[in-house]
């Protein structure tokens, strides 16, 4: 059977722990015994402890000292304290100081130690069964929010997409409307540079038109007014660069779209793309 509980003995006395040790002495308890503080806190390092029960007269560190280390470093483990003196000020002491959970005297019965230990590694197990409740309870919250921020993201994502297409379908409603109509095609493209700029949110846009003479700006958006189609004289003032010749020239070629962004060029980064 495994081991479910470490018990601790410490004591100078080398019968007295061996008398002990055969009092508590169970099939699914692990018995550890120690001689001083030093042995005890060695032992305290190496594995869990359940319950200590530690002798008050020791050389060196005194019981009470010792259990207030312990109570430091294993809060969870339980404490008592044995003392062949009934002195209530020690007590007390042990009590306040070491947060001890039974003061044992020698010489002592053994039916009130296996009782007094029994009892006390059943409230050792329901605080660790609570703990791990507790633990359990915050992972089980913590992946709850997790879902709900992932949830949030897939909400927005899905209000957006929706957004984004309640956007295109109403643009393309204006764009019919706008055909049944005669109009210009510097108005058609005004429109159609209005509409896309509603959808995506464009911050400027240039339509460029291919022709005989070369490139020519037909069509611009958001160059003076944010949002607003540019004016004729507008337009006139859009200056062509070598940087757009050489983008132009790129995506007539390709027949794809790029980003171009030259450091060595006071235009911001902008993006090319090609509409048949």
């Amino acid at each position: 059977m495994p081991h479910k509980h470490t018990l601790l003995l410490v004591d100078d006395e080398e019968d007295i722990l061996l008398a002990l040790s055969a009092v508590l002495q169970r099939a699914d308890r692990l018995i550890v015994l120690a001689a001083d503080a030093d042995a005890a806190l060695h032992e305290l390092a190496l594995r869990e402890i359940a319950l200590i029960i530690s002798a008050q007269g020791m050389p060196g560190l005194k019981g009470v000292e010792l259990l207030a280390r312990i109570r430091q470093q294993a809060p969870h483990c339980v404490r008592m304290l044995m003392t062949g003196r009934s002195d209530i000020d020690e007590a007390v002491a042990a009590i306040n100081k070491g947060g001890i959970a039974r003061y044992i005297t020698k010489p002592w019965r053994d039916e009130e130690v296996q009782f007094a230990v029994s009892e006390a590694l059943e409230r050792y197990d329901l605080a660790e069964h609570n703990r791990a409740l507790t633990r359990q309870l915050a992972e089980q919250n913590q992946r709850l929010a997790n879902f709900n921020a992932t949830l949030e993201l897939e909400v927005a994502e899905r209000t957006r997409a929706l957004s984004l297409k309640l956007k295109e379908v109403q643009g393309k409603d204006r764009i019919a409307q706008h055909m049944l109509m005669l109009h210009s095609m510097e108005e058609t493209l005004d429109l159609v540079l209005e509409v896309i700029g509603h959808i995506i949110q464009l911050d400027k846009a240039v339509v460029y038109l291919i022709g005989d003479a070369g490139w020519a700006v037909a069509a611009a958006l958001g160059t003076t007014t944010p949002g607003q189609p540019a004016t004729r004289e507008e337009l006139q003032q859009l200056e062509i660069t070598p940087v757009h010749y050489s983008a132009f020239k790129a995506v007539e070629d390709s027949g794809q779209p790029i980003r171009i962004e030259d450091p060595g060029h006071p235009l911001p980064p902008f993006a090319v793309v090609p509409i048949l």
